[in-house]
Parts: C-alpha cells; structure tokens; sequence
C-alpha cells in the first residue's frame, strides 16, 4: 500500500531535490564571485561545487522510477543524501567551519531528504551528519565552544523531530486517504458485481441462473461458492452448483442440521463466520479444506427457502456490512431470477404437455376411428351377407358369420366401455366402493370369458386358498381384464399367461406375467399415459387405443394403489399391484391353480 502511494511522492521529491540542489550550487557560486566574499580558497571550493553539480546530473539522469519500482530506490537516496553530506563538510571545511551561513545547508539537506525517510532513516543521517560536522571540526582544529556547538546539533536534532514528525502524519494521511480509496473502491465493486449479476441472472433456464450467481458471487470477492438446494421433506440439501468446493462434498447429499446450512434454516437470516472450522456444526470436508471466512444468506422462492447461497474465503478475515450487503442483495436476487425461471420452465412443460395432448388427441381420433371402423366394416359386411344370401349358406358357414360377428361386436364394446370409463373418471363419476371380494372366482371368471375368444394361448390363475381383498369388485374386475386382455394381445400363440395373487408383507400382491416380447425400458416409464402405445404406429399388428393400461392406473390410484411393471426384452412382462386383505386371515400357504382354456 506505502510503496504505490509513495511512489508518486518520491518521484516529485527527486524532482525538487534536483531543482534545490542546483539553486544552492548557484547561490554557492554566486557567494564566489561577489566583490565582498568571505576569505577562503577558491580553487578547492569550486572544485567542490563542481563534483556537486556533477553528482546532482548524474542524479537527474538515473531512471529513478525503475529505482523505486525495483525498491533500491531508497538506497540510492541515502547514497544520494550521504554524497550531499560530504560534500556540505568539505565545503564547511574551506569557508570555515565556523560560519553559520555554511551550517544552515546541513538543515536544509536534513530537512529536505528527511522527509522522504522513515523515522529510523532520519536518526541515522542525524548521527552521520552530526559525526561529520564533529569530525571536520576535529581536523581543522576549530573551537566553537560548547554554547554554539550544542545549539547548532541541537538545532539539527529540532529539525530532524519536526521532520519526523511530518512523515508520521503523512503516512496517516496516506493511510487514511488509502483506506478510504480503497473502500470506495470496494463499494464500487461490490455495486458493480450485484449490477453485473442483475443482468446475467435475468436467464429463464434455472441452471443458468444458478451459474450466474455462483460466477457473481465469485466476483464478490470469495474464492469458493456453492448454491445448496433445500430439500425440506427429507431433511437434507445438495450442492447444485458449486465453484472450487471439494467434489467429494459437492455430489454427496447432506443433512441440513450440519454446515452453515442449518444456521441459516435456524435463524432464517444470513449467517457470517469470521473462522469456519472452529465452528461445531461446520461440515469436515469444507474444514479440512482450510476455509475461514464464510457467509451465506437464504434465497427465497414463493415464500420458502428453496436454497441457500453460500461462500468462503481460506483467509480468517472480517466480512464487511458492505460485503453482507451485497451477498444478500445478490440471494434476493437470485431468489426473484430462479422464480421468474421456474414459472418460465412450468409454462414451458405446459405448452409443451398441451402440444404433446394436442398430438395425442390427433392420433387417439385416428386410432379411435379405425380401430372402431374395423369392426363395424366387419359387422356390417357379415350382416349383409347373412341377410342376403341366409338360404344359400349351410349352417356351418352361418355361424362362422355369427361367431365373426360376436367378436367384432366385443372388440367395439370394448372400444366404447373404455371410452366411456375415462369419460367418467374425467367427471369423476367413476368412484370405488370397497368391500370384500374373493379373489379366485374374480379371477377365474374374467379368465374364462377372454380365454374363450383366445383358445391358443395357456392361462394359469393360482391364487392362495381363501384370499379375500378389500375392493370395488367391478372395478377390480376390469383391472384384471385389462391387464389379461393386454397380455393375451402381445403375448404370441401357445405361450403362457399366469394370473396370480399371494400374500406378501401383510397385503395382497395380484400380478398377470406373460411370456411375450417384453418392453423397452424407454418406454416402460410411459406405460399407463392415456392413449400411449409403444412400438412403430406404422408396425403395429396389434388393435388397440392405448386407453387400457391408464384405465388400470386411474382404478388403482382409486383404490389408493399403483401398478409396478416389470419388463425384459424378448422375456416378456409382469403387471403387479397390491390390495389390502380383508383380515390376516386364515389363509393356507397351498395356492388353488388351474389351468383356464377354450376347451
């Protein structure tokens, strides 16, 4: 700090040492030459002159910047200042040493080169000049008594207090107007870091923004930042974005009752430490890491704290009103900006939800109306012929006809009982009204009735003697139809389908496996969104308009339960769920099967 405020202060004292010293050659020069000039020789006193006017060249000419810069600038002018204390000795020497007018450059040398001395530079040329002037008296053998001689040092020591002094109250001075620049300057640039993050955090991608605070807040100041999301219902919090955090710490989760976190969900206020590791709570990876300073302010998101933005620096230092300040107003901030985003990216998935309904729709009115066209072209073209041609057909002919015309018309009662559920469910109309309801005639009736139109395909139901569940019966009944009725499409001729239901943990676990192609895991997840049909719609071989699975999920959800599917490629898929029993019962481990076909 000294070194760039002095700088400019010695470079100008050089500049006028420089200008002084010339103007006391000239008047020395001018004492030479006058008419009444005192008796001495001349020839060594201007000889003497002449080694001054050339040393205070040479002086003028060094490159005195580079000098401080390099920080040998302050020994050459004690060379300096030791050179021009010779030579005011010699000159004493020869005018007589006695003369005061002689004396009074000691002063002005001491008054002019001490004040760009620190105190203890000051003593030191006092006692060289002082040894100097007793010396040069020692060996021209003057006698100036002990009066003058005391009163003449004694003059040199006034000057050199008072010169000392002013040093003293320049570096305060200097001190002071650095301490203030200084504080300006960090005013300013904490104002200009909470400007600069105003506008980069006026991103509507919440990563961004989160990026942009931790850059901003860098800028601040800290050497490492992290943005900690809060996680209220489980308790903990993880770091969503980071700078220089140890990575160990940054992808791990942790309790909010540890780390500067929980100090700031405690008091729900910024928090500041002046020595982060001393503190009891503080987390022992950030501890070992050597980090001090720290602060952290709440950011705040719909009322809530959402996260907490946090920084650190690896010097134990005092964080400024300033600093919390600015550390806080860059929180509210982030804060206002992650709320604008997170509104931005709920309309975003909701335009992009209604565009994906939009298609849905498009393609469920091109599915509904083939799917239901099919059937109705055949049950018209079979209804016609019967009609046209009944007393040439043979009656074998006639009921292939009608059996084609029965299962047409369950296909598009099908369609329309579907149809007619979710227009239900949608008005909530569609409601559970649990009792008790034995599981295997459930199970078995639902089977003969889609095993029938299917003779090629094996279904086993094996369900534990006497299982009773808690359920809407016909709701359940279409749960189990759905589900059988899905497998019996996608499952391949001859394969085999199991409907089973045990108790496991207290509950009723009802699952339909079959053995059919099995699901891709990407689609897995979409199981159960209205109108979602895996696969290429232009490959499909298979009827349907994707209403099945999500009747199910509605039925369940109504039953306060869920469908877990469990799929393999090529080793087919199971559809489970699970049902409260109606008592823990005294049900048998021996499960009744059977084996359910068109024979």
């Amino acid at each position: 700090m000294e070194k760039d405020l002095l700088l400019p202060y010695r470079l100008r004292t050089v500049r006028l040492g420089v200008l002084a010293t010339w103007m006391a050659i000239a008047a020395l020069l001018a004492m030479a030459i006058l008419p009444e000039r005192p008796a001495f020789a001349l020839p060594p006193y201007l000889i003497t002159l002449g080694v001054g006017g050339l040393g205070v060249l040479i002086v003028s000419l060094l490159p005195w910047r580079r000098l401080f810069e390099r920080g040998i600038g302050i020994a050459v002018m004690y060379a300096w200042s030791v050179l021009d204390i010779v030579l005011i000795t010699v000159l004493l020497g020869i005018i007589g040493p006695d003369r005061i007018e002689g004396f009074v450059l000691y002063g002005l040398t001491t008054l002019f080169f001490a004040a760009s001395y620190p105190p203890a530079g000051q003593v030191a040329l006092l006692l060289f000049t002082c040894a100097s002037y007793l010396g040069m008296l020692v060996l021209t053998g003057t006698d100036l008594g002990a009066g003058p001689l005391t009163a003449r040092l004694a003059l040199l020591g006034i000057t050199t207090f008072l010169t000392c002094f002013l040093w003293l109250e320049l570096m305060r001075e200097m001190r002071a107007h650095h301490g203030a620049r200084a504080d300006s300057e960090r005013r300013s640039q904490l104002l200009a870091s909470v400007a600069h993050a105003a506008r980069g955090i006026s991103f509507l991608e919440s990563d961004r923004v989160l990026g942009a605070v931790t850059d901003s807040a860098v800028a601040l100041g800290f050497e490492a930042v992290e943005i900690c999301v809060y996680d209220g219902s489980a308790g903990t919090y993880r770091v969503a974005h980071h700078r220089n955090v140890p990575e160990g710490y940054a992808n791990a989760t942790h309790s909010a009752r540890r780390g500067i976190v929980s100090m700031v969900l405690d008091r729900k206020a910024p928090v500041v430490l002046a020595d982060y590791t001393e503190h009891p709570l503080s987390e022992p990876a950030l501890r070992s890491s050597g980090f001090r300073a720290a602060i952290a302010t709440p950011v705040w998101l719909s009322g809530r704290i959402q996260a907490i933005l946090s920084a650190a620096t690896k010097t134990r230092r005092r964080i400024g009103d300033d600093e919390r300040e600015a550390f806080e107003l860059l929180g509210t901030i982030a804060g206002r900006a992650l709320e604008n985003a997170t509104l931005f990216e709920q309309e975003q998935r909701t335009v992009e939800r209604m565009a994906e309904l939009d298609r849905l729709k498009s393609e469920f009115l091109s599915t509904v109306s083939h799917e239901i066209r099919t059937p109705l072209t055949v049950i018209e073209g079979n209804g016609l012929t019967l009609e046209q041609h009944w007393a040439t057909l043979d009656d074998r002919t006639k009921l292939e006809f009608i059996a084609t015309l029965n299962s047409n018309a369950r296909t598009l009662d099908g369609i329309i009982t579907s149809l007619l559920d979710f227009s239900q469910l949608e008005a909530g109309k569609l409601v559970a009204r649990p009792t008790e309801v034995e599981f295997l005639p459930l199970a078995q009736s639902v089977v003969a009735r889609l095993v029938k139109p299917n003779p090629d395909h094996l279904v086993v139901v094996e369900v534990d003697e006497g299982l009773r569940v808690v359920a809407d019966p016909l709701l359940l009944d279409r749960v189990i139809e759905n589900l059988l009725s899905n497998a019996l499409k996608y499952s391949p001729p001859g394969s085999g389908i199991a409907v089973t239901a045990a108790i496991h943990d207290g509950t009723a676990s009802v699952s339909v496996a079959d053995s059919g192609p099995g699901i891709p895991a990407e689609e897995v997840a979409r199981l159960g969104e209205r109108f979602f049909r895996g696969g290429d719609a232009n490959a499909r071989s298979t009827k349907g308009i994707g209403l099945g699975l999500a009747l199910v999920r509605e039925v369940l959800a109504l039953h306060e339960t869920g469908l877990e599917v469990a799929s393999e490629v090529g080793r087919g898929s199971r559809f489970s769920f699970r049902l409260p029993l109606v008592a823990p019962a005294p049900v048998t481990s021996n499960p009744r099967s059977g084996l359910v076909d068109a024979g």
